[in-house]
């Protein structure tokens, strides 16, 4: 069955991100904000939806058959921007395949910076990969116990990002978030896609999500206003840790 809802989730964010790129051909530095909220909510938005949906048209037998078509489908576009598309954009940028296009071709391909908005398809792949380990967990007696537990919606909202936040943190404090494109997709995003498959295997929590409560919102708004204030010095771990928390959190 269609869940129409996410579709019009989809389609708002996609819009935003529409409306985002468009503007940077005008003046990048004015939506630098707005660029702040795009990045952070509507793309672990994506993700969530890739990984729920991706939950909820596994068949019930073997998986694998399922996954090598959905990352066949995936590569079909990545491999068509990264060999086609984005060399000819390049060639019109460098008035042809001029020899500043082969050497700025190869520095972006060396960088990962060739991948450009590419960069998601990537990460998706990955993370479809990674759906075997994923539901194992989720099959686990361990995740049974902590599904059992009755606790009221908002107590499990707030769980959710004290969770998420949590994992980032971890993450950024140990790996840092500023690795080559398109890797930092993993360390960025992994956590959504693997929420949206749990939120499927937990009909309850699903629900929860969806009538949080204030607390996410104040959890979120102090990891904001931290990045906005300044509360740690750019580089450290702790602007890493608070950057990571920022982008769970939202």
């Amino acid at each position: 069955m269609r869940i129409t809802y996410l579709d019009h989730l989809r389609a708002i964010c996609m819009v935003f991100v529409v409306v985002l790129h468009a503007y940077y051909l005008i003046d990048y530095a004015p939506a630098a904000g707005f660029a702040v909220f795009i990045y952070n909510f509507c793309m672990g938005t994506f993700f969530i939806i890739s990984g729920y949906v991706m939950a909820a048209t596994l068949p019930d037998g073997p998986v694998w058959p399922h996954l090598r078509d959905r990352l066949r489908r995936l590569a079909w576009p990545l491999a068509t921007g990264l060999l086609l598309v984005n060399p000819l954009t390049l060639a019109l940028i460098h008035d042809g395949f001029t020899k500043a296009w082969a050497q700025d071709v190869m520095a972006r391909a060396v960088s990962g910076r060739l991948f450009v908005h590419l960069w998601f398809l990537f990460s998706l792949m990955g993370f479809v990969c990674a759906v075997p380990l994923i539901l194992r967990a989720l099959r686990s007696n361990a995740w049974a116990r902590v599904a059992s537990l009755n606790l009221p919606a908002t107590y499990i909202a707030t769980a959710v990002t004290f969770s998420a936040v949590a994992v980032q943190m971890l993450i950024a404090a140990t790996t840092g978030l500023d690795l080559p494109v398109p890797f930092d997709g993993f360390t960025k995003y992994g956590w959504a896609y693997v929420a949206g498959l749990a939120l499927f295997h937990h009909p309850k929590a699903w629900e929860a999500v969806h009538s949080p409560g204030p607390l996410p919102f104040i959890i979120a708004g102090l990891f904001w206003l931290a990045m906005i204030n300044g509360w740690a010095t750019r580089g450290t771990t702790l602007h890493h840790m608070l950057h990571a928390a920022r982008i769970a959190s939202s």
